[in-house]
């Protein structure tokens, strides 16, 4: 089942799938984060000697608490991986809140196989920053060990920001979004699998924050969606129907302006699998 927003004569359409899971932080109590959810998981390599980011009421998105990823030093090496099962087909959606404090660094690298030792095995890598291992000062720089191709963007500093990564296994390609602006997009993606995201003490100037963790299933956009025979209690909606569609659409109809997140629906429901009308 997908979700589609109709925007009520913005003929806009925005997605969204069912979650299939978030982390908060704000049930969880401060101190070691790994062993207060089963989606988290210590870097599991036997050679290595991880510590765990702490759940920390230092600064926070959704109050009162987020996970902080710590310098590397004084036998702190913070590695904690968020485990996405290993998607292969589909498009799937991660995004978390991220803050960094002004001259900090940050790093994360997506995994292709959270069930197996992750022993160098990661699809990219994103520093945030001029890290010890890569990077540029002020911006997020995407990499690839493949290539020697990299892709910046900038981030604000002492603030939080969105960064979303959506993965579509059809097309094979991956897009990288940082606080609405691109830092890569429909660019081919170098794995086989959505496997976790390992955020790591990449350098003793490590020290960022991450709050509101989601993961999620998205969906293709229908198109040529339609408005006709508006009147001041109804509306006809019409689009085309999308191939890969199964199950039907959840949808919202919303006043102009209206956030389908936080406010209230004019009118909402679920489509049959193959409609197009409503």
């Amino acid at each position: 089942m997908k979700n589609l927003y109709l925007v009520f004569f913005l003929i806009f359409i925005g997605y969204s799938g069912y979650s299939q899971y978030q982390i908060d932080f704000d049930s969880f109590t401060t101190g070691d984060v790994s062993n207060q959810s089963t989606y988290l998981e210590l870097w599991p390599d036997p050679t290595a000697s991880p510590t765990d980011p702490q759940v920390t009421t230092t600064y926070s998105f959704s109050t009162p608490h987020s996970m902080n990823v710590r310098e590397l030093s004084g036998g702190v090496e913070d590695d904690i991986l968020f485990n996405l099962g290993n998607k292969d087909s589909g498009i799937w959606v991660v995004k978390w809140m991220m803050y960094v404090p002004t001259g900090k660094v940050g790093y994360w690298n997506i995994q292709e196989n959270a069930s197996i030792n992750p022993i160098v095995q990661h699809n990219n890598e994103i520093f945030v920053g001029s890290t010890a291992s890569g990077g540029t000062a002020n911006v997020i720089t995407y990499t690839e060990s493949s290539t020697t191709s990299t892709y910046t963007v900038s981030y604000p500093s002492d603030s939080w920001f969105e960064v979303i990564t959506t993965i579509d296994f059809s097309t094979t390609e991956i897009s990288i979004e940082i606080d609405g602006n691109s830092l890569i997009t429909n660019h081919t993606y170098p794995g086989l699998q959505l496997g976790a995201i390992d955020f790591y003490s990449v350098d003793l100037n490590t020290s960022f924050f991450i709050d509101d963790f989601k993961l999620y299933e998205g969906c293709y956009i229908p198109g040529n969606l339609t408005l006709d025979n508006t009147t001041d209690v109804s509306a006809d909606f019409s689009w085309n129907v999308v191939s890969t569609e199964t199950g039907g659409y959840n949808y919202l109809v919303m006043q102009p302006g209206d956030d389908p997140d936080m406010d209230t629906p004019i009118d909402s429901g679920t489509t049959l699998a193959g409609a197009s009308t409503l």
